[in-house]
């Protein structure tokens, strides 16, 4: 369903908690520009489109997932990890960027499985 906001109507936008929703809105707004200001959703393809009526408040997952990475790895007490997330886009980006700079930091990721929300069969 395509929609469109009138900007004579609705001065600004605020939203997502869910990234795949924020993505999939950020368009519309952006084709009105109408100003949007993301307070929830934490996927950093976001902003990387650069549209200038688009502002975050919250960090990206990247930046969530660096710092807890570095320091677990840097503390030298868990040097091998297993992941198990959600098949989510959020659950699997989180998956990427937190074995990504875990392996960066030295650890060493030994599995990466993940469920389909809801399951509860393993």
């Amino acid at each position: 369903m395509l929609f469109e906001v009138e900007p004579c109507k609705t001065g600004a936008a605020t939203g997502h908690w869910n990234s795949s929703v924020a993505l999939a809105t950020i368009p519309v707004f952006n084709r009105s520009q109408m100003p949007f200001i993301v307070w929830g959703a934490v996927s950093p393809k976001i902003t990387e489109q650069n549209f200038p009526n688009v502002t975050r408040v919250t960090p990206t997952l990247v930046n969530e997932n660096k710092p807890l990475a570095e320091a677990i790895a840097k503390q030298g007490k868990i040097k091998k990890i297993a992941i198990i997330s959600d098949t989510t886009d959020y659950g699997a980006a989180n998956t990427k960027w937190f074995g990504d700079f875990f392996k960066a930091a030295g650890g060493e990721v030994v599995s990466s499985d993940a469920a389909a929300v809801g399951t509860t069969d393993f």
